[in-house]
């Protein structure tokens, strides 16, 4: 029996232009934002054992410690 998909996708959220995605990135780059997003989510959850990891351009990963794959949550981020 496989575990069930717990992925959390946002798709209006990653439907911006890749000049969106860009200046978003440049953004992150100087201000840090899904680092500190990270940080404030382990500080808020440390009894939720997960682990945070940042991708692509826009987004970042949550999942429990020792899954992978398809059974991840992706939460993707972008400024308003």
């Amino acid at each position: 029996m496989s575990e069930p998909d717990t992925s959390i996708y946002f798709p209006s959220l990653t439907l911006c232009s890749n000049a969106e995605r860009l200046d978003f990135l440049a953004y992150d780059d100087k201000h840090h934002i899904r680092a500190t997003m990270i940080e404030a989510l382990k500080k808020e959850f440390p009894h939720l054992k997960m682990t945070y990891s940042i991708g692509g351009q826009i987004s970042f990963d949550v999942f429990p410690e020792g899954k992978s794959g398809p059974n991840r949550m992706k939460l993707t981020g972008r400024l308003g």
